[in-house]
């Protein structure tokens, strides 16, 4: 039931996690899409003022006339969707048209042929268009071209087109429906001039994007603190009762010997009891630090005696095992005091011998040597087991992982949580830890902690 629980709480975290993002997307989303419109609707507008102002102007020039300038009368019928121009006595034209068009390119169109000639020519049309538009926000660069019916160019106008464009607009505009010229006209739209529409809407778009994947982020990370504060809690209670198990079992097995056994081995088990109580109290110790580590196992080091701690752990274990007999040899080549957490090594190398004892079969042959190389004090725990196979060495310290037992031989039991606190203390103190086997007989594990920083 715990179990389903727990499954069903990480599974809403997760759940809410997806659901977080995919908010974050969706907002991301929309002030994406708001900046495309307001691109889309930006470009619309300028496109429809462009051609307006370019229509308009020319209009303008058309109908522009001086005291010199022949008569001219340009009319549109719509009972036959005619066009009537009169210029001079002697051009007097009527044109039926084959298809409707609007009316401000038809009166462009009729009235170029009503234009002064004297007056008419791209470098005025372009002064009327920049006059136009310095009562605008900017005025973009241009070019103009007059083609003839034959597509000859006439004549060309450019005004500065050196700018950055983001569009371009050409606009094509036929003059006359006599002399059939055509006017082509190119409008760049500066990056610069968008930027300066939309600056601030893209500004608010990031910094709301920012914030919001920085929140993002923040509870992501909140959260995997949450799950790793269960994973922690998890691992501590596995470990307390994996420490403090066997322990208590010698206890039980100790308790029938006290009762009806002789003074002599009454006080040598009373001695042994007393130090798998001190055992005991160490690893409440332990775990108690460990309670106040909320996110993961941290060192508290300081300068320690380790010569002490190894011996420390060798009378611990020397007599724990009556049905084995038990060989533990110290080997130190330590002269001073090295800077670790005390309890977690020695929590750590009973760990090891333990692990030692329970799979060297009825003699185990343990070798503990202890040395400082390259500013690193190494401690290695050797034993004449049952070895540990290649496929399994790099999976040994993972959490609840425990080796497949060989073929007609007996797995001790365990829950795979000793090594991978091994492993912990190991990354807590900024080192690592090792091991060595061929797979048949014997391992070595050792364990490396930086003294670079000793005080």
């Amino acid at each position: 039931m715990l179990s389903f629980l727990n499954l069903l709480k990480e599974r809403k975290l997760q759940s809410g996690t997806l659901l977080i993002i995919l908010c974050a997307l969706l907002l991301t989303l929309l002030q994406g899409y708001t900046l495309y419109e307001i691109c889309s609707n930006t470009h619309k507008e300028s496109k429809e003022t462009l051609y307006n102002a370019l229509l308009a102007k020319t209009t303008q020039l058309n109908t522009t006339v001086s005291q010199t300038a022949p008569f001219a009368v340009f009319s549109y019928r719509p009972d036959d969707h005619s066009v009537k121009i009169l210029k001079t006595k002697i051009i007097d034209s009527t044109i039926v048209l084959n298809e409707k068009m609007d009316i401000p390119l038809l009166r462009c169109k009729g009235t170029y042929d009503a234009r002064d000639t004297n007056l008419w020519n791209l470098d005025t049309l372009g002064g009327l268009l920049k006059s136009t538009f310095k009562n605008q926000r900017f005025t973009p660069p241009f070019t103009l071209h007059l083609t003839d019916k034959d597509e000859t160019r006439l004549a060309t106008y450019r005004y500065k087109m050196l700018s950055l464009p983001i569009w371009t607009y050409r606009f094509e505009i036929p003059l006359g429906f006599l002399e059939h010229h055509q006017l082509s006209a190119k409008f760049v739209y500066p990056i610069s001039h968008l930027w300066s529409e939309v600056w601030d809407k893209a500004i608010t778009t990031l910094v709301l994007s920012f914030l919001l994947y920085r929140s993002i982020a923040s509870l992501s990370k909140q959260l995997k603190r949450e799950k790793e504060i269960s994973e922690f809690r998890k691992v501590s209670a596995q470990r307390m009762v994996h420490d403090l198990r066997s322990p208590m079992l010698y206890i039980k097995q100790i308790l029938p010997v006290l009762i009806g056994g002789e003074a002599a081995a009454q006080k040598e088990k009373i001695d042994r009891c007393q130090k798998k109580i001190v055992s005991m109290l160490d690893n409440t110790n332990i775990l108690l630090s460990e309670s106040m580590n909320a996110y993961k196992l941290e060192a508290h080091q300081e300068l320690s005696d380790v010569d002490a701690i190894i011996k420390k752990v060798v009378e611990e274990h020397q007599n724990s095992y009556d049905d084995k007999h038990i060989s533990i040899t110290i080997n130190s080549q330590l002269s001073e005091k090295m800077n670790v957490d005390p309890i977690q090594i020695q929590a750590t190398l009973g760990n090891l011998v333990e692990n030692a004892i329970k799979y060297s079969g009825p003699a185990p042959c343990i070798d503990i040597r202890s040395w400082v190389e390259n500013d690193c004090l190494l401690i290695s725990v050797k034993d004449n087991g049952i070895g540990i196979p290649k496929s399994e060495q790099k999976n040994i310290f993972l959490k609840e992982h425990r080796v497949k037992p060989k073929e007609n031989s007996i797995q001790p039991k365990g829950y795979g949580i000793g090594l991978h606190y091994v492993a912990s203390v190991a990354q807590a103190h900024k080192g690592k830890i090792s091991v060595e086997s061929d797979g048949k007989s014997g391992s070595t594990f050792t364990l490396e902690i930086p003294q670079k920083n000793k005080k």
